[in-house]
């Protein structure tokens, strides 16, 4: 498993330990497809709907090039 599939399974039972259950936005079917990363910014956004309130969410996470698995070359 890669440093950012770890990340983001992370942040996805992160959601779920805050939010109870979760679904994906939109038009997206998976969880792992509702992360926009923001280089520049150096952020890591997570949107997701929870069917508790049918509400949509949002958790950012500052990633740094180590946290995000980038080589320093």
């Amino acid at each position: 498993m890669t440093k950012v599939s770890e990340l983001y399974n992370y942040i996805i039972s992160d959601a779920r330990g805050k939010y109870g259950e979760i679904v994906p936005c939109g038009e997206k079917t998976d969880l792992h497809e509702c992360f926009t990363f923001e280089p520049e910014l150096g952020l890591l956004i997570f949107w997701f709907l929870c069917v508790g309130n049918k509400s949509t969410h949002t958790l950012t996470y500052r990633v740094t090039a180590e946290t995000w698995g980038a080589k320093n070359d």
